[in-house]
């Protein structure tokens, strides 16, 4: 299997990707404060706790019809009681767990607290520059897992066998892990609810839950006995496996820990931001550090402030990737689920559909901006029309279809809500299984029929997503909702999802119209000539 490897030097999260059967991703997240938890005694029991809480939870909650009939809080009141209970839940446990860290040799520049809003972080204890380190930990301080490994769940097992033991050397560090807990705790492939999985409307993600929820099952039906001798039932094999699919690293790439993977004690409680300039790698540790030993350094790109949040990168998550593996919601799908205004800025039509208005530019598309100006001015020479028209009348309409057959990245689609990795160009299942190395995949193209075909395959899905969504939403029943947390986050990301689809059906229309306006106005150029 190969492994891709960390090497001296700054590397992100997201460069760790070992492809596996049922593992994605070694990245990590903190579980934070749920939706649910914002609702606060609107929704007794809710058991996950979900990053996004406070205010916007509670606008979600209410947009989604969870527990219809009870008064929600104000929104300020939900956040500040979001909040409070995720620093109760912490407290005690991250004071013990950075003693643990700081006695072994550990350098930290933040420290756990809640956010105005509740969710549960990192914060800067201390202006860091850019290139500062933020953190520092010994190698023996991390917890290691077996090299040579073929069966992801047997991983779960390395975890659970730990856990178990009250006189571990890593109890400080399992103890400040609600998912060690709980396996509800945090939405996670393994975790999430299966009574929910037709909110998804999704194949290849509900397939993906079933493989890795099938897979714990059938290794706990052939090691069940020998697991519960030792105290793992099978929640806490559950909660290891979340985890691990929420929190892992990949070690360094040379001497004894080589090839291995590892839970960073601190550092996964650094939460997610696409863009974060944070990386980290294995150096000799430095002064006043350990001597003579290894330490993982974690160093910023930008400047952080003293009482600021600090980032960490998982690589760039989509909506669907966000929610499914590490629980919790981009900002845009928050945004978009509250009605935000979706301006794409891109293509060179517009189109008004339900659920939301796209707009268009100049330049969506591959071919744009050789369009409308082009069948205009035929007798243009700047720019790809220009290009087009003298290498037509050069060596004849073959030249041109040669040009329509190149492509380039879409103009503007960096504005462009963003797609979820299921709705990607030539996605396949097994994509969800790589990295997160960057967006979703926009088919960029100058041949009217392909531009077309993508269109019509993004429109069909949006009209099948529009179509079950109001039955998704009413004929769900409260008993499958789980107490809101999950069933609001999966309403949040259908609403974003279909914003996102509309945007890039816009496009690709745009697109198609302006390709063809170019594919004529380049053979009137070449009958004209």
């Amino acid at each position: 299997m190969h492994r891709p490897r960390c090497k001296r030097g700054w590397h992100s999260a997201a460069s760790q990707l070992p492809p596996a059967a049922l593992l994605l991703p070694p990245l990590l997240l903190l579980p934070l404060t749920s939706a649910a938890a914002a609702l606060g005694a609107a929704a007794p029991g809710a058991a996950f706790i979900q990053a996004g809480g406070g205010p916007a939870a509670v606008q979600l909650a209410s947009e989604a019809g969870i527990d219809k009939g009870t008064t929600q809080p104000p929104a300020a009141a939900a956040a500040a009681a979001a909040a409070a209970a995720a620093s109760r839940e912490g407290g005690a446990a991250n004071d013990a767990l950075w003693r643990w860290l700081r006695d072994g040799g550990a350098r930290l520049a933040f420290e756990p607290d809640v956010s105005p809003a509740g969710v549960r972080g990192g914060f800067a204890t201390e202006d860091v520059a850019a290139g500062g380190m933020i953190l520092s930990v010994p190698v023996r301080l991390l917890f290691w897992f077996p090299t040579g490994w073929k069966d992801y769940v047997a991983l779960g097992e390395h975890l659970a066998l730990a856990a178990a033991r009250r006189d571990g050397p890593h109890r400080p560090y399992f103890d400040s892990l609600p998912t060690l807990a709980d396996p509800r705790h945090t939405l996670s492939w393994e975790s999430f609810p299966p009574d929910l999985l037709h909110a998804l409307q999704s194949r290849p993600l509900a397939d993906l839950v079933l493989a890795k929820q099938s897979a714990i099952l059938r290794y706990w039906a052939a090691h069940g006995p020998r697991l519960a001798a030792s105290n793992v039932t099978l929640d806490s094999l559950r909660a290891a496996l979340v985890t691990i699919s929420t929190r892992w690293y990949q070690g360094p790439t040379e001497g004894p820990l080589a090839g291995q993977m590892a839970l960073i004690p601190a550092f996964d409680l650094l939460n997610h931001r696409n863009g974060c300039p944070v990386r980290y790698a294995f150096e000799p540790c430095a002064p006043p550090g350990p001597v003579n030993e290894t330490c993982c350094i974690a160093r910023t790109g930008a400047a952080v402030r003293r009482g600021e949040e600090v980032c960490n990168s998982y690589g760039h998550l989509t909506p669907d990737l966000a929610l499914m593996q590490y629980g919790f919601l981009l900002p845009e799908v928050e945004e978009a689920a509250r009605g935000g205004t979706v301006d794409t800025s891109s293509g060179s039509g517009s189109s008004s559909s339900e659920g939301g208005k796209t707009s268009s530019g100049s330049g969506g598309g591959g071919a744009a901006g050789a369009g409308a100006a082009g069948a205009a001015a035929p007798a243009r020479t700047g720019g790809l029309f220009g290009a087009l028209w003298r290498r037509a009348r050069a060596a004849g309409p073959k030249a041109y279809e040669a040009a329509a057959a190149r492509e380039g990245p879409p103009v503007g689609a960096e504005q462009l809500p963003p797609l979820s990795l299921v709705d990607a160009h030539a996605f396949k299942p097994s994509d969800l299984l790589r990295g997160h190395a960057g967006p979703p995949a926009r088919l960029s193209s100058r041949k009217p029929s392909e531009l077309a075909a993508e269109r019509d395959r993004l429109r069909a899905a949006l009209s099948k997503l529009r179509a079950d969504g109001a039955t998704v939403a009413e004929g769900t029943p409260p008993a499958a909702r789980g107490g809101g947390g999950v069933f609001v986050m999966l309403m949040a990301w259908r609403r974003q999802r279909e914003r996102a689809l509309e945007a890039e059906v816009a496009r690709l229309d745009g697109a198609a119209e302006a390709a063809r306006a170019a594919a004529e106005a380049v053979a009137a150029a070449i009958r004209a000539a």
